[in-house]
């Protein structure tokens, strides 16, 4: 016979087992093991860039070596929000002049596919402002345009302080909080959210923060740790990208990994 408390308990469990569970978090290592073919038109899928849908050619100005460089920085005494401002100037600095590839040979046409359905199709990445235009033009590059079905149209802040900015279909947030800045740019064009999200970034942080901040919204979202570049990151040597540092540094040059490699083992 149940007591009292166990009754409540059991009530109380039940309670919870009929609430709606709309967050998820899922780990992929590739594209075309996602349900794309779930979202309408009145959905959104928002995809990082850097290790998502682009890569460098070489390891100079990968997302890894930019990582790198932040580590390093810190090792060396450097407080967190210098060191990343350090390595963030470096990875523009790169990028400025370094071409890139798609992580993905079918990532460009699944995004071809889904603006073709009429959903929008959001980049939010962690690039910084200076590079804006630039990003936009190794987009375009690999096929990939992001203002055929765009969240909103122009360019504009999305925060008071400047540090987000929206233009081309990419919202360019730096070191802010991924998914409230998804929140935020809804908020400012004076919309609800999406009825269903479907995130993907290669960094766990920025899928737990999106999880975070999309729970509670009553937003159906899944957010996905996308692993496609994890055994280029794994493989990354710090050795080849201070080379290939140092050459670009002095001439200008961006070397490929296999020149790189094929001067340092003839020094």
């Amino acid at each position: 016979m149940k007591t009292g408390l166990s009754r409540r308990l059991s009530a109380l469990v039940l309670a919870f087992a009929a609430v709606p569970t709309f967050a998820d978090v899922v780990e992929i290592r590739s594209m075309t093991e996602a349900p794309f073919h779930v979202l309408g038109a009145s959905d959104v899928a928002v995809f990082d860039l850097d290790n998502t849908i682009i890569e460098p050619l070489q390891s100079l100005g990968s997302d890894q070596w930019g990582s790198y460089q932040g580590k390093r920085f810190r090792e060396m005494g450097f407080p967190d929000a210098r060191a990343t401002e350090a390595s963030v100037a470096m990875f523009a600095e790169v990028q400025v002049k370094s071409s890139v590839r798609l992580v993905e040979p079918d990532t460009a046409r699944i995004i071809r596919e889904l603006q073709d359905r009429g959903v929008t199709v959001l980049g939010l990445t962690a690039r910084p402002l200076v590079i804006v235009d630039r990003t936009l033009a190794q987009l375009a590059s690999v096929g990939v345009n992001l203002d055929r079905r765009p969240v909103a149209s122009g360019d504009f802040f999305v925060d008071v302080y400047r540090t987000a900015r929206f233009k081309g279909g990419v919202l360019f947030v730096g070191e802010n909080n991924k998914g409230e800045m998804l929140k935020a740019i809804y908020s400012q064009l004076g919309r609800d959210l999406p009825p269903v999200v479907k995130f993907f970034d290669d960094k766990r942080y920025h899928v737990e923060n999106m999880d975070a901040a999309l729970s509670g919204t009553g937003v159906r979202h899944t957010s996905y740790r996308y692993g496609a570049a994890d055994p280029r990151v794994k493989s990354f040597d710090p050795v080849l990208g201070d080379y290939q540092w140092g050459v670009f540094k002095a001439t200008g040059q961006i070397l490929s990994d296999e020149e790189a490699r094929d001067r340092l083992d003839r020094r």
